[in-house]
């Protein structure tokens, strides 16, 4: 079996911190805060992680048939400043907001993606914390077509932006990928 875990940046690794309590969900110590400077906008980006969430992240990618994609707007720079900043990733392969063969029209780039690596992988699950958005916009426009395809082989995973990936998050996937 063969599995493709696409991985969102911004809300999903990196907490987002709108209030606090915000991070109470992994113990204090594990939270870990950086900034990466984006040459491309010229600005710093401050990342807030836990090592808890690292930690399992790469338990998963040394899985046998599982593969790693990056799928943020940080794109190739998640695997050039983040990966060597949190521990993981430098290898994951990168989608990009080009979307060759966009047969489904699925208006998100992301979702394009995950469609493709469907048609590919045995099962894929996909972490980005604005999933439930792009349902809700099609479930609001009556484009419940551009869902069917979400099946019992798709797992989404939508944390909370602020938060990032919680324990039970992760013990979803974990159990999924079994």
């Amino acid at each position: 079996m063969t599995v493709a875990i696409f991985v969102d940046v911004d809300g999903v690794i990196n907490a987002g911190l709108d209030r606090d309590g915000d991070l109470a969900h992994w113990p204090q110590d594990t939270w870990r805060k950086e900034h990466v400077w984006n040459a491309e906008h010229h600005v710093a980006y401050s990342i807030n992680w836990s090592t808890c969430v690292i930690d399992r992240l790469r338990a998963m990618e040394a899985l046998d048939g599982v593969e790693m994609i990056w799928s943020t707007t940080w794109t190739t720079r998640a695997r050039s400043s983040l990966a060597p900043l949190i521990g993981i990733g430098h290898h994951w392969k990168v989608v990009t907001d080009f979307v060759a063969n966009d047969d489904r029209m699925l208006a998100w780039w992301k979702a394009t993606h995950v469609y493709q690596a469907l048609q590919v992988h045995d099962r894929v699950v996909w972490i980005d914390d604005d999933i439930d958005a792009w349902m809700g916009m099609h479930r609001i426009a009556g484009r419940l077509d551009a869902l069917d395809w979400i099946d019992d082989r798709v797992l989404t995973v939508c944390p909370t932006t602020s938060r990032g990936l919680t324990d039970q998050e992760l013990t979803t996937i974990e159990e999924f990928l079994q």
